[in-house]
């Protein structure tokens, strides 16, 4: 259901996520789980189209996440509105 391939993300000269990667099959459980700053939230947000990745893919049951018809799978409750 969930393809992640080579994300990358900066913010200015702070890299925050390196070459990310990770298949999620159906049935399987994942927890992201680090320190504050590690990126979490970040890649939270581009699996959801939030914000874009400087590079690599991201696809939701093979449709690339920024359709809108991929997204209709998802959804996302934040700690703050």
């Amino acid at each position: 259901p969930l393809s992640i391939h080579n994300i990358h993300k900066s913010y200015g000269s702070r890299l925050v996520l390196n070459d990310i990667s990770l298949e999620l099959m159906q049935g399987e459980i994942f927890g992201l789980i680090g320190l504050n700053g590690a990126g979490k939230t970040t890649l939270i947000k581009i699996i959801l189209d939030l914000i874009k990745s400087d590079k690599g893919q991201v696809q939701v049951f093979g449709e690339a996440t920024t359709s809108t018809h991929a997204r209709r799978f998802l959804s996302y409750l934040p700690e703050k509105f």
